[in-house]
């Protein structure tokens, strides 16, 4: 709906500054930056939504598809386990104490209980986990996150650029400017 609303109203825009505008008030070299800067900004925002599904988490980050095989182990890789286990925790404890953080717990969605990287939220509306989720984009339906945040922050400079624009094409076409003497 929002993409068919800013096409037809750039179109109308340009129809009506170039055939109802007298010559010489509107250029059609500043119809053509109008033009030029609200394609550039529809393209980015087109790119964005076409990034935007590789935002999700979409398999744990733990691995592991199913159970781990199940074999018999010796007295003697019991103990070289038991040991490697021990040095381990001994490891992690130099690190809590260091980081006064315990860096070796798995970061979990509270809503969909799964395992997910760090800086993920829960997109309430697209019921998915995003990769350092920014917001979702009611204009876009989709989540503005990792994998798409430059391209959505280029097309929102680009199209402040074609409002500009627009908005000096209107005031230039209401206005009537005069020639200073």
């Amino acid at each position: 709906f929002f993409s068919i609303w800013t096409v037809s109203s750039l179109i109308y825009l340009i129809l009506l500054f170039e055939f109802t505008v007298p010559l010489l008030e509107v250029l059609p070299e500043e119809n053509l930056a109008l033009a030029v800067l609200s394609i550039i900004s529809m393209l980015c925002f087109w790119q964005a939504r076409k990034r935007s599904i590789l935002n999700r988490v979409i398999q744990p980050v733990t691995g592991g598809s199913g159970l781990p095989d199940i074999a018999e182990t010796t007295v003697n890789e019991e103990n070289e386990a038991e040991q490697t286990t021990l040095l381990i925790e001994q490891d992690m404890d130099d690190v809590q104490s260091l980081d006064g953080v315990n860096s070796n717990q798995a970061n979990l969605c509270a809503t969909c209980r799964k395992c997910v990287p760090a800086r993920t939220a829960h997109c309430p509306v697209c019921r998915a986990c995003i990769k350092r989720l920014d917001h979702h984009s009611y204009w876009l339906n989709c989540c503005i996150g990792e994998s798409n945040h430059r391209i959505y922050i280029v097309g929102m400079i680009f199209g402040i650029l074609a409002l500009i624009v627009g908005a000096d094409l209107t005031l230039t076409a209401v206005c009537h400017p005069f020639l200073a003497a």
